[in-house]
């Protein structure tokens, strides 16, 4: 009898660990893809602002694109996405990243 009791004890741990093992390992990938997804959204981001000042006003200095590489804000970088596409001068553009 208290063989039994312990199998069905033990079974129930392993059965308890390897689902707690599982869904800790499913949240880890979870949170790793979200945060490569995020990611590769602001770089997408920040091509395009970088393309629509690209299009508006030739050369883009290359202290531009190193200041958008620098935020990592997606707010931030969809604020400068109107910014690029309303400013009058790539001046204009460079003193709103460096202030975002």
């Amino acid at each position: 009898m208290i063989d039994t009791v312990s199998r069905v004890t033990y079974a129930e741990a392993k059965t308890k660990l390897r689902d707690e093992v599982r869904n800790e390992v499913r949240d880890e990938v979870r949170d790793e893809v979200r945060d490569e997804v995020r990611d590769e959204e602001r770089a997408q981001t920040r091509q395009a602002i970088i393309q629509l000042l690209q299009t508006r006003f030739g050369n883009v200095p290359q202290s531009i694109e190193a200041d958008l590489e620098k935020i990592n804000n997606s707010a931030k970088l969809s604020r400068l996405i109107v910014v690029a596409g309303t400013a009058t001068s790539l001046d204009d553009v460079a003193g709103a990243i460096r202030k975002a």
